[in-house]
């Protein structure tokens, strides 16, 4: 269904009004401030209960606020075992060796295909100086193509 021209307009309209007053800024911007982290840190922290079901995406949250504030894993874990979860530090180093092997092989990964990349691309430089001497040679006449092997011969001793 076509949306008519008039009410097209007041859309655009009324979207810019909202982009004006910042209605938009939280949605499409990423970054939480200081203190968003920190409440939402909390809110893990807080979460914490006998009752609950330990998920790896639980345990994700706590390695991903350890990455940032150094000391949360260990306090997260702590609070689980006071909480009756005996097997929560296990279940985190787990979790955090598994995802750091994860990383590891990822960052190798990347790492092979960027040599790759730069092989090819020195590949390329060395067969377009090649087409562009060869093109050069057919242009040289014979004294020209004389000087250049004496020259050539020079730099080889």
């Amino acid at each position: 269904m076509k949306i008519p021209e008039s009410e097209m307009q007041q859309r655009l309209i009324d979207f810019d009004k909202a982009c004006d007053e910042g209605f938009f800024c939280t949605m499409f911007d990423p970054v939480m401030s200081q203190e968003e982290t920190q409440t939402n840190k909390d809110m893990l922290l807080k979460s914490i209960n006998p009752e609950m079901r330990l998920t790896e995406s639980f345990f994700k949250r706590i390695y991903a606020y350890e990455l940032t504030y150094p000391g949360f894993a260990e306090e997260a874990v702590k609070r689980l075992e006071d909480a009756g979860s005996t097997k929560s530090r296990g279940y985190y180093e787990q979790f955090s060796r598994k995802y750091r092997q994860q990383e590891e092989e990822t960052l190798r990964n990347t790492g092979e295909w960027y040599v790759q990349q730069l092989k090819k691309q020195q590949e390329d430089t060395e067969r377009k100086e090649v087409i562009k001497w060869e093109k050069n040679v057919k242009k040289m006449s014979q004294s020209e193509l004389l000087n250049s092997l004496e020259n050539f011969k020079s730099a080889g001793s």
